[in-house]
């Protein structure tokens, strides 16, 4: 049982105890922020990649095209990177998609 002449060291105790678990729960935040970040900055860039290939082989992309990249899957990144140097015409290119 806590003493009266105890409760002070208890509450900071507690205190304490709370602040660090505010803490370890703002840093594990972060940490899962900047993940979050880096995966979105990857896809961003290969669908930006592969908006520039095509763009360079077949002109400005519809905004349906342009749309359809944006919205891509990571599965469809990779299917649309290995045929974007290679495929005959953007119907193509979105064929089975």
């Amino acid at each position: 049982m806590v003493r009266p002449q105890e409760m002070p060291e208890a509450k900071e105790t507690i205190m304490t105890t709370a602040e660090q678990l505010r803490q370890e729960g703002r840093q594990e935040g972060r940490q899962e922020g900047r993940q979050e970040g880096r995966q979105e900055g990857r896809q961003e860039g290969r669908q930006e990649g592969i908006i520039a290939l095509l763009e360079y082989r077949f002109g400005p992309l519809s905004d349906e095209h342009l749309a359809r990249i944006k919205a891509a899957t990571n599965e469809q990144l990779d299917r649309y990177a290995a045929l974007a140097s290679s495929v005959e015409t953007l119907s193509a290119m979105f064929a089975d998609s």
